[in-house]
């Protein structure tokens, strides 16, 4: 998100961490986040489209790596690569509308 020191902002740092898992109930999670503000819809809003402009950023700056990238999540099983092939998987299942060898 840009944070020097994530300690600074721990829960708008664990809600954006949750948000690019996709864990159960994240949604929920920020919608709570601004439960007490007087326009906790419009809040909501602007944070997940904030998360996945970061998304969005972050591929598109590391795009020239992206087929490796992808093609070692898809195809390897380890435990550390499985759980980057959940968070690589969790971020673009929402943003990425053809497949990834699909010729545009």
């Amino acid at each position: 998100m840009g944070f020097k020191d994530r300690r600074s902002c721990p829960h708008l740092c664990r809600l954006a961490s949750e948000y690019i898992r996709k864990c159960e109930g994240c949604e929920d999670d920020i919608y709570a986040f601004f439960e007490n503000e007087p326009d906790a819809d419009s809040l909501y809003v602007k944070l997940v489209e904030e998360f996945e402009r970061c998304i969005l950023s972050y591929f598109g700056f590391h795009w020239r790596h992206g087929d490796l990238m992808m093609s070692q999540v898809l195809t390897s099983e380890t435990e550390p690569r499985r759980k980057l092939k959940q968070i690589v998987m969790a971020a673009t299942s929402t943003w990425i509308p053809i497949k990834w060898n699909q010729k545009v």
